[in-house]
């Protein structure tokens, strides 16, 4: 950061411009949403596909101007695109009518995004103030960002309207909310984007969910055993959204989850529901309200702890390593740090199971 390193730019039709043109795609077609222009999830599936072709032509003028011209293979690139998002898309709209959560924003900057604007072409921008997290010594961090899209619970008054879901695009298609990585303070996006919700926007965060934009591949003997295209069971097959969702309001995403003591509901658009006995699943994404809170709570903490040791001075070189692997191995700049990958010492971040992370959360913040 002192010396404003970067990687060289390539005119390469890459995973990171790949990614760039699919949130500004999803940004412009929820913005339509958003706007009222495209009935949510009532619209017809023709519909849907015919907004998706208008805004990834759109898009791809916007975002990839110069690379259409310039890169083989790039109108087939293209093709591919609007045949993964239109998967997504209707997978999306299929798993909303399970419940009542519709898309109320998107691209939510809060604080002063760096070449942010503050405007939008369709739908509706919102922009936050400043999250400011207190550190030692009287001081405090400023935290700024850009949630992906917001969704709110359709109810009447303004208490129901108070609900809401953070969601953040990922282009790989598995990516979860480990308890363990946001004790460790590698994983806090989605807990920091609920803790925006709540003190900036003055929301009740109810889930907050990694939403897969890439298509995952099932495996079977025979065709006989694929579901049938067009199908609900064909979308359900692809990657669900994951990361952590409030019991109490779970019913909002998805209304078949009720908790039974004969027979728990088990949700087939979400990673959430219950057992037979009406337990929370140890692999479930459904946390029960206290232990929601808990984890929003602690990520805030993190970040004020994290940031006071930057304050006080610690920022030498300490990479970690988990299960074996060490991501600073991956890092453009490894041969200008000071690190020896061969004699250092890497902090260690074994995995952790889901009640020992939540109750190392709880300890930290005294509430154990």
């Amino acid at each position: 950061y002192t010396l404003g390193l970067k990687p060289r730019e390539v005119l390469a039709l890459d995973a990171v411009n790949m990614g760039t043109l699919y949130h500004r795609i999803l940004e412009r077609f929820y913005g339509r949403v958003v706007a009222g222009e495209l009935p949510w999830p009532e619209c017809e599936e023709r519909d849907l596909r015919g907004a998706l072709e208008q805004e990834v032509a759109a898009a791809a003028r916007e975002v990839h101007g110069e690379l259409q011209d310039k890169v083989a293979g790039y109108e087939k690139q293209r093709e591919r695109t609007k045949r993964t998002l239109g998967i997504v898309l209707e997978a999306d709209r299929r798993r909303a009518c399970q419940g009542s959560m519709r898309p109320v924003g998107v691209e939510v900057v809060f604080g002063k995004a760096r070449g942010e604007t503050g405007t939008a072409a369709k739908g509706r921008l919102i922009r936050l103030p400043v999250l400011r997290v207190e550190i030692p010594g009287g001081r405090s961090v400023a935290v700024t960002g850009k949630i992906d899209r917001v969704d709110a619970a359709e109810k009447s008054g303004a208490a129901g309207a108070a609900d809401v879901c953070v969601m953040d695009y990922k282009s790989s298609s598995r990516r979860e909310v480990e308890l363990g990585r946001v004790y460790w303070g590698l994983d806090l996006q989605l807990p920091v984007y609920g803790v925006v919700m709540r003190e900036l926007a003055g929301k009740r965060p109810r889930a907050a969910l990694y939403v897969p934009l890439g298509i995952r591949r099932k495996s079977v003997k025979s065709a006989q055993e694929a579901a049938p295209e067009g199908t609900d069971a064909f979308y359900q097959d692809f990657q669900k959204p994951r990361g952590i969702v409030d019991e109490t309001a779970a019913g909002l995403l998805d209304r078949s989850i009720l908790p039974s003591e004969d027979a728990g509901g088990k949700s087939d658009w979400f990673n959430i529901g219950y057992r037979k006995d009406g337990g929370i699943p140890a692999n479930s994404d459904m946390l029960l309200h206290d232990e929601f809170e808990l984890v929003l709570n602690y990520a805030r903490w993190k970040v004020g702890s994290l940031a006071g040791e930057l304050a006080a001075g610690k920022i030498g070189p300490a990479p970690y390593r988990a299960n074996g692997r060490a991501p600073s191995d991956e890092c453009d700049f490894s041969s200008l740090c000071p690190f020896d990958r061969v004699t250092g010492t890497y902090r260690e971040m074994p995995r952790m199971a889901r009640s020992e992370a939540l109750h190392a959360m709880a300890a930290a913040l005294g509430t154990a």
